[in-house]
């Protein structure tokens, strides 16, 4: 399902929510050094530390120390992802585009306190519509964003045209369903999950009772897409848009129906330096392995490397 907005009118509502959000975030998954871990670990085999950080060392152990001298991000946020790579001497430079002017000037503080500023190049505009010649970049960068574009085809295709010859296509990024209507079996799963769970796993003192529900439902569609138009508008098409574009890339599932559907706004509740907790947690993370292998449960995340 699609916005019918305007154009215009869809990026400024997308930009006032990433704007809020920027400032009053509530910690997801990715916030939890032990989820994080894991992912890192199915990507390149060790449980390496830092978000993303897994296919990085991915990209190191198939290119080598190739740098890619000029890169491109669309909806970087921070940027601060496209900063690290920028220190692990993956690409050379960046120019990111971002629609939430908030963030933007989070991440010019960002670049300047690391000393990259000459380095990182931050636009508030709609990268497809900047003008980037066809075969002109060298890395185009999609983390946790590609979810975000309209029409995600037509943002992979666009991805392809501007890469020069041997560029990278980089991804790292939610691939479930659009709108966040999971499948009938992952929300049997979750449901499940949750009522195994003791009490103090749900808690959450955002809502009015102070924990989370123990059924899992699908949020309604048109008031998700009306709290931010952007929010997997287009997502379930990323993965075949990508095999159309890309037949020869490297891509790994990297699962997400425990950890970032059971366990949504319950993971403050899982505490890094309790025993107990990284336990369960450790347990969780093994089922969210083997509903990979479970037909009709949808991985929520991928992550994907191609050249050109």
């Amino acid at each position: 399902m699609t916005s019918q907005l305007p154009p215009d009118e869809q990026a400024r509502r997308i930009a006032a929510h990433w704007d809020a959000a920027a400032v009053n975030n509530c910690p997801g998954w990715w916030a939890h050094p032990r989820i994080v871990q894991h992912v890192n670990a199915r990507v390149c085999g060790r449980p390496v530390k830092g978000t993303s950080r897994g296919l990085m060392e991915k990209v190191k152990e198939l290119f080598g120390a190739q740098v890619w001298d000029r890169g491109v991000s669309v909806g970087c946020g921070s940027g601060a992802k496209e900063m690290a790579m920028m220190d692990a001497g993956i690409v050379g430079a960046f120019t990111l585009y971002e629609l939430s002017p908030v963030r933007v000037e989070q991440g010019r503080a960002l670049a300047e306190s690391r000393g990259l500023q000459d380095r990182v190049e931050f636009r508030i505009q709609d990268a497809f519509k900047a003008g980037i010649p066809d075969g002109s970049v060298d890395f185009v960068h999609w983390n946790n964003s590609l979810h975000h574009m309209m029409d995600t085809p037509v943002a992979v295709a666009w991805s392809y045209r501007i890469l020069r010859k041997g560029g990278m296509f980089y991804m790292d990024d939610f691939i479930g369903p659009t709108r966040f209507q999971w499948s009938d079996k992952a929300l049997e799963l979750c449901t499940a999950v949750r009522a195994s769970l003791p009490e103090k796993y749900l808690a959450n003192l955002r809502r009015p009772d102070g924990r989370e529900p123990v059924r899992v439902r699908r949020p309604d569609p048109v008031a998700f897409a009306r709290q931010d138009p952007s929010e997997a508008a287009d997502s379930d098409r990323i993965m075949p848009a990508l095999r159309k574009f890309f037949p020869g890339a490297w891509t790994m599932r990297t699962g997400g129906v425990i950890y970032n559907c059971a366990l949504a706004h319950c993971i403050q509740n899982f505490n890094p330096g309790d025993p107990d907790d990284t336990a369960l947690l450790d347990g969780l993370l093994v089922v969210d392995d083997v509903a990979l292998e479970i037909p009709g449960i949808e991985s929520h995340y991928a992550v994907a490397l191609a050249c050109k």
